[in-house]
């Protein structure tokens, strides 16, 4: 089961993930079924970003466990870019297809209380793909020093079907 991540649960100046409107991004219109407010909703979607449970890399030979933004939107970044040059821009897609993600309704980030559908504390959640990377030895080959290998709890990646 996955829940919010907070590592200081009832102290909103704790770690834990992202949250809330934006004062400069005006409301999109497909965010549908999320409470209206003055600005866009964040985050659109959910990956592990603890750094404790996080990502297995290895920098300069050696292997550390690493999470937060700097893991997740390495990870999105090649996610929407392999999905992108077959649906082009995937967010409105993803909105509209909630039956590819899975929905955190447990937990806080410090804010907001995780809730069925949209919130604030984990978007639309974490595509079911991510949760089900190989196992293993399985990685990605080493760029400029820098190797990523999924977490080890995860399962095979079963087909998944299109948006």
């Amino acid at each position: 089961m996955e829940i919010v991540w907070n590592d200081d649960s009832g102290n909103p100046s704790g770690e834990g993930t992202g949250r809330g409107y934006s004062q400069y991004f005006p409301v999109q219109s497909f965010q549908a079924g999320v409470p209206l407010r003055p600005g866009r909703m964040v985050p659109d979607v959910a990956a592990n970003a603890d750094p404790h449970t996080g990502y297995k890399i290895v920098v300069h030979c050696v292997q550390i466990v690493t999470g937060g933004t700097s893991a997740v939107a390495p990870l999105y970044a090649g996610l929407f870019a392999t999905l992108g040059t077959k649906l082009g821009f995937v967010m409105p897609k993803l909105w509209t297809n909630h039956l590819c993600l899975n929905d955190i309704t447990d937990g806080d980030n410090g804010y907001y209380r995780a809730r069925i559908g949209p919130n604030r504390c984990t978007g639309i959640g974490p595509p079911i793909g991510l949760g089900r990377a190989p196992q293993g030895d399985a990685h990605i080959p080493a760029q400029g020093g820098v190797e990523v290998f999924p977490p080890p709890s995860l399962s095979p990646l079963p087909e998944m079907s299109p948006l």
